[in-house]
């Protein structure tokens, strides 16, 4: 596979446990796909809930792994793509993996 014209932006050190820091960095960068554990995953959704965080929309796909991802984290995220940031179903993706 060959990618053309992407950048991969890292947080830094600690930044990855501050939810509001990392919604930052999304929108300041103009990032398109996320990796969280499902813990911060859920400290992430709760703080795009508290806050509105409509200005997320470049991101576009989010990737979960680390531990087990719980259903109400999917369905939160979800009920986000669509109150939210107004994704529909297809468009809204959420990947885990948890071996």
């Amino acid at each position: 596979m060959v990618f053309a014209g992407a950048s991969v932006y890292m947080l830094p050190p600690g930044d990855e446990k501050d939810a509001q820091r990392i919604g930052d960095a999304i929108c300041k960068h103009g990032v398109t796909t996320v990796h969280f554990v499902p813990t911060m995953f859920s400290s992430f959704l709760s703080y795009a809930v508290s806050t509105l965080m409509c200005r997320f929309h470049p991101l576009r796909r989010v990737f979960t792994s680390g531990e087990a991802l719980e259903t109400i984290h999917v369905e939160r995220f979800f009920s986000l793509c669509l109150k939210i940031w107004k994704w529909d179903f297809i468009t809204c993706m959420s990947h885990g993996s948890h071996g």
